[in-house]
């Protein structure tokens, strides 16, 4: 008997040490192949994306609005969600798997951690 749930522990213990890393897997697994055949990393991917949401911004916000030129824009499933100054407080507000792309070029952050109704617990930088 005491086999047995020492056997389903390591499996829970493994299936959220699985599912906490998720995101990462599915980065990972994210290519895109261009018309040459070449792989763009997901990390290219979601700075193409960042900057395209800038880009945007800048067209229709005011000149003496928030500047989106500094900060972090979030993007979520390959698209910009938003922007923030600083990752220091409430990941809750993204979602696992969203990323933090910063406008001086410096590492790119991952939304790691708890779930789609209460939001990352933290974020990671990405190797």
């Amino acid at each position: 008997m005491k086999e047995a749930q020492t056997d389903n522990a390591i499996a829970e213990s493994g299936t959220a040490a699985l599912q906490a890393d998720a995101p990462l897997r599915q980065l990972r697994e994210t290519a895109r192949f261009t018309a040459q055949q070449h792989v763009v990393s997901p990390l290219t991917l979601a700075r193409e994306a960042a900057q395209r949401w800038r880009d945007r911004q800048s067209e229709y916000t005011p000149p003496h609005a928030t500047d989106y030129t500094t900060g972090w824009v979030i993007v979520h499933h390959g698209a910009g969600a938003g922007w923030t100054r600083s990752l220091d407080h409430r990941p809750c507000a993204w979602v696992p798997g969203c990323l933090a792309v910063p406008a001086d070029g410096g590492p790119v952050y991952i939304a790691v951690g708890g779930n789609d109704q209460d939001g990352a617990q933290r974020w990671e930088i990405l190797p």
